[in-house]
This record gives structure tokens, C-alpha cells and sequence, in this order.
């Protein structure tokens, strides 16, 4: 069964009561998840293809486990539902890949080569994905979001930037054209093993290409403004753990 969502139908799902307005209770633990990227091995002879189908990848084939190797992966349950990858502190990076410029700024770091990044994304409200489905039962459906993050390291030297995929993002991230939302898709099989699955949607830019738009801003305190555009391909798969 394949439902889909609007974010905004499910958004009064995911309301917290907070101790501050008679919840009486602090927030729950959130529970432990795990996140992988497309990966790919440069001895592999579709490398090429590889690369050009994920921009964003990771560093190694193993996923970015909560509470291993300093890596921060959850759910935001009963709070903003959304899913969260944080590896500011961790020994882990994401491997980003800028070659296939947009629009080019002198705020950008280099677009030759990948950059290892640390940094803290979110998808925005991912879990509302699951909400239709209950709690059991196969089953699928997928809604339309906001992915955000902010980079703290590239390449081991301390940066600040803002990458995102967010038309409304206040941001200086959406010029010449509107970045992409995120399709967040979630699946429960037969045997209950639930996933979700998150893409960037195309956005059609020059009158003719229609491509996923990733949008970055420059944050540090003295140079601060846009850093460009880029086509940014991607899968994140995120499984509950």
C-alpha cells in the first residue's frame, strides 16, 4: 500500500508538550539510528557513474551508526521528526563534491577536487513519513521536505558554511534559482524492517536541465554571503535502529 503525505497533514502528529506547558515530563531518550550514503570505490570501473549520481557519498561502505566513532544519528521523536546526522565530532566525514557548478562565487571553496566534511544535517520532519503507516504492516509512503546543515570542518581545517536544500531558507542560498526540496520515502516490508530513504528532487534551471540544486552559503564571520550552486545528486538511507 503506497500512501502519500503532505508534511503539513502530518505536522500535528508531531507535536511535543513540553514540561514548560503541563507535559510534566522531559523528552524521551531519542532512539539510536544509522545512515549511509551512496559509496563509491574508485577501483570499481563504474566509479565515474558512481560519482556523478552522488555528490554527497561517504568516506568508507560503513554507515554512520549512533554513539560509534563519535557519530550522532537519530530520530527526533515527539519533537520536530527530524532526522538527524551529526558528525561535527566525529572520527567520521562525508565527502563533498562541488565539480558541477551553477553558479560560481569567490565566497566557494575550491570545486576541483572532493572536500571530507564533518557537519550536522537535518532532514526536516523525515519521521511525518512514517506516521500514516501506524505501527505495523507493510507499508509505504513519502512526503516532500527541507534538508538543512551547517559544515564545521573541511578538509581537517576549521570552515563555517551552510549547505542546504530549503526555497525558503533565510540563508543566502536560493539565487539564481530556488534549491531543491527533498523526497523523504519511507518503507516497512513483510517482515517489519522499516527504512527511509531520502533524494533531492529536480529543479528545472537555464529554461532546459532539470536537476537537483544545492544551495551554499559562506558563514564565517569576516566573509560571509553566497558560495554557489551546484547539482547535487544524492541517496541517504536511514534505518531505525
Amino acid at each position: 500500500m503506497k500512501l502519500v503525505t503532505p508534511v503539513a497533514t502530518v505536522a500535528a502528529l508531531l507535536v511535543f508538550v513540553s514540561p514548560a506547558f503541563g507535559g510534566g515530563k522531559p523528552p524521551a531518550p531519542q532512539p539510536s539510528a544509522r545512515a549511509l550514503f551512496g559509496y563509491c570505490d574508485v577501483n570499481d570501473p563504474n566509479y565515474q557513474d558512481c560519482i556523478a549520481a552522488n555528490r554527497l557519498r561517504n568516506d568508507t561502505p560503513s554507515d554512520y551508526v549512533n554513539g560509534v566513532g563519535g557519530a550522532a544519528v537519530s530520530f527526533n521523536i515527539g519533537v520536530s521528526g527530524d532526522l538527524t546526522v551529526n558528525l561535527t565530532a566525529s572520527t567520521r566525514t562525508t565527502v563533498l563534491d562541488l565539480r558541477d557548478v551553477i553558479t560560481a562565487s569567490p565566497l566557494a571553496p575550491p570545486v576541483t577536487e572532493p572536500h571530507a566534511i564533518k557537519w550536522h544535517l537535518n532532514v526536516q520532519g523525515a519521521y511525518a513519513a512514517r506516521t500514516p503507516c501506524g505501527v505495523a504492516g507493510e507499508c509505504q509512503n513519502e512526503i516532500v521536505t527541507d534538508m538543512v546543515s551547517t559544515i564545521s570542518t573541511m578538509d581537517g581545517s576549521a570552515v563555517t558554511y551552510a549547505l542546504q536544500m530549503k526555497p525558503s531558507s533565510a540563508q543566502p542560498v536560493n539565487s539564481p534559482y530556488a534549491t531543491s526540496q527533498v523526497k523523504v520515502l519511507f518503507v516497512r516490508d513483510a517482515a517489519g524492517a522499516e527504512t527511509f530513504t531520502v533524494t533531492p528532487l529536480p529543479q528545472v534551471i537555464d529554461d532546459a536541465r532539470s536537476v537537483p540544486v544545492g544551495g551554499l552559503a559562506n558563514t564565517g564571520r569576516r566573509t560571509s554571503g553566497p558560495a554557489g550552486q551546484y547539482v547535487l545528486p544524492f541517496t541517504l538511507v536511514a534505518r531505525p535502529d
